[in-house]
């Protein structure tokens, strides 16, 4: 939690929720479910949501996450929601 969000609110408060939000993700992990973040991967539609594509010069890199706006979530290895991405799009130079 960043500060900024929590504007005003005392010490205790705030390290209240921050415990409150650990608990949820400590009961969410114990029961499967697993948080992903693509960054670097190549781009999957079964795991990945492509909401922006970002031009390359780099062959390397055509069809990889660039950059991850929302992580995605898994349970029991099935996915349950995708993650939103940028993927990288070769452009050949002429």
């Amino acid at each position: 939690f960043k500060s900024e969000h929590i504007m005003g609110a005392g010490k205790e408060w705030k390290n209240g929720i921050e415990s409150i939000f650990n608990q949820i993700v400590a009961i969410l992990k114990k029961n499967g479910v697993e948080k992903h973040s693509p960054l670097g991967e190549y781009f999957d539609p079964k795991f990945h949501e492509a909401i922006s594509t970002k031009k390359t010069k780099n062959k390397s890199e055509d069809h990889k996450i660039m950059e991850v706006f929302q992580a995605g979530y898994s349970m029991e290895g099935k996915n349950i929601r995708t993650a939103k991405v940028s993927v990288a799009t070769y452009e050949e130079e002429i």
